[in-house]
């Protein structure tokens, strides 16, 4: 594969709905101490300096530089064009796209997503780890197992996110008698 220049590091894309950008930015300190900073790793809003032009930073530097992308998938973020859309410009360019799942299933969360690309659950630990290290292999980072285990202080952030993230909220459903 080949990778953007930006820094000569690869750059991944971190797609979120906003309610849920805590989970964006988990993600994005896991992934910086496992590449041990060989990666740039890109949240927008959090990560687009104030002043700068939004959208400029975020589509033209940034998302069309992207070398992957990690979108996080919820019943929030199901709703956003912005997830579907920046996932599919990075699939288009790459293919590199490393969906996690998080209080909705992949066939909840439903196409075209879930038709091009395998997810994993965010709140399993082993599909966590294994998300980042196939993004590792597709960028050609190397990894240790050492480095796909959390940390203490990741594993209280980790059980505070899912405490509240994961509560599964099913659709609606309207009886007509």
């Amino acid at each position: 594969m080949k990778k953007t220049i930006m820094n000569n590091k690869p750059f991944v894309f971190i797609s979120y709905a906003g309610e849920e950008i805590d989970l964006a930015d988990f993600v994005k300190k896991i992934l910086l101490r496992v590449l041990e900073n060989t990666t740039e790793v890109f949240i927008a809003k959090r990560d687009i300096a104030s002043g700068e032009d939004s959208l400029k930073t975020m589509l033209t530097e940034k998302l069309l530089k992207a070398d992957a992308i990690i979108p996080i998938c919820s019943y929030k973020s199901k709703k956003t064009q912005w997830l579907w859309w920046e996932s599919a410009s990075v699939w288009a360019k790459t293919g590199n796209v490393h969906p996690l799942f998080t209080n909705i299933s992949p066939n909840e969360f439903g196409p075209p997503l879930t038709l091009v690309v395998q997810g994993k659950e965010y709140f399993i630990e082993e599909d966590f780890f294994d998300t980042i290290k196939t993004l590792c292999e597709n960028l050609k980072i190397s990894t240790t197992r050492s480095q796909l285990e959390f940390t203490d202080k990741e594993v209280e952030n980790y059980a505070e996110l899912k405490k509240a993230h994961s509560e599964h909220i099913p659709p609606a459903h309207i009886n007509i008698a």
